[in-house]
């Protein structure tokens, strides 16, 4: 930093002290002062913050002969952190969302020297590589983007701080999908124990999709489906009666629907803040289903739904600010079956 120190009375060989320091109401002394002469006077910093320059008027006698001029310098010397983005409109990728418009904002990044502006940068991949497809400046913290074909897009926003630095990016990536897939996992009764070589089929009303059957990890994959309700068929062995699910709906939020099925004759998924179920009618007399919020192996919370007669599945909120929890079936044939707790696990 350069300053320039100039005497009030302009007389010359006039001794002045000075010192800099944080704090803003330092009166310079000897020791720690330095001494100079009215002029130029190069100072040095160590670090970026707030700091004060105290300048003082001596005396021949070397007693002080004015009060102390204290000036606040602002010494900026890093790059403003990256701004963390939201988006009203769509999740974070891999989750899935068919809207075209995108709206994505965030807070004001904490720098010194204040944000002055954001460069962004919207772009999408292409076969060959990154496909650049928008950049620009803006002061605003909120951003849209109309009619954005399917893909998955990257928003990248830096923003720049009064004393010219850049900082990092921060990224938001979006998918944009007409299609959805579905993962059926088929279980033991237990819920614990994968099936394999499982015979599953997947229907449209009465046009029958796909017949697939279940992989080593126990889960069969239907991909690019349209948006909407499905029934899921799995066979069963030993002259047993199929488990037939209807009105399994794909939506968006989603990186993919995973639907989890028990050979015991349940189903259920999670769908952002639902918990759904599905039930065989024989389920129905009695049953209910218990939203256990566990935390030190101790239940804190719990919340019963009971199960229609009228219905085979049915949906519940998930508590919010549940993550991770357990639910329980209970009741069934006879209202005799109790299930364990099952874990589940939701995205933030």
């Amino acid at each position: 930093m350069r300053f320039s120190v100039v005497s009030a009375t302009r007389e010359e060989g006039r001794k002045f002290w000075w010192v800099l320091d944080t704090e803003p109401e330092t009166q310079p002394k000897k020791p720690f002062a330095k001494e100079m002469e009215a002029g130029r006077l190069d100072v040095s910093a160590s670090g970026s913050g707030e700091w004060y320059l105290h300048v003082v008027t001596a005396a021949r006698d070397g007693s002080l002969a004015s009060e102390a001029f204290h000036l606040r310098v602002c010494i900026d010397m890093l790059a403003p952190p990256a701004p963390v983005m939201r988006s009203s409109t769509h999740p974070l990728a891999p989750r899935r969302s068919k809207v075209r418009d995108i709206v994505i904002s965030w807070d004001e990044p904490q720098d010194l020297s204040g944000i002055v502006g954001y460069d962004y940068t919207l772009y999408r991949s292409g076969v060959m590589g990154m496909r650049k497809e928008k950049s620009g400046s803006t002061t605003d913290k909120t951003m849209k983007f109309e009619k954005l074909q399917p893909g998955l897009w990257d928003l990248s926003v830096a923003a720049r701080d009064g004393a010219g630095h850049a900082g990092p990016p921060g990224k938001y990536p979006v998918f944009i999908a007409d299609l959805q897939d579905l993962c059926v996992s088929v279980k033991s009764e237990s819920w614990r124990v994968s099936q394999v070589g499982m015979e599953v089929e997947l229907r449209d009303g009465e046009r029958v999709i796909k017949k697939t059957k279940t992989d080593g990890n126990g889960e069969a994959w239907f991909k690019d489906l349209q948006y909407g309700a499905y029934t899921v068929i799995v066979g069963m062995e030993k002259m047993n009666n199929p488990l037939v699910f209807d009105h399994v709906k794909l939506e968006e939020g989603e990186a993919h629907v995973l639907f989890e099925v028990s050979l015991a004759g349940a189903a259920w998924t999670i769908c952002r803040n639902s918990l759904r179920f599905w039930i065989q009618s024989s389920w129905v007399d009695g049953g209910r289903v218990e939203i256990l919020d566990r935390k030190e192996a101790k239940v804190v919370a719990h919340r019963f739904v009971e199960l229609a007669k009228a219905e085979t599945w049915l949906e519940c909120a998930i508590p919010a600010g549940m993550l991770e929890g357990f639910f329980q079936l209970m009741g069934g044939p006879l209202n005799k079956l109790q299930w364990p707790p099952i874990r589940f696990v939701r995205l933030p």
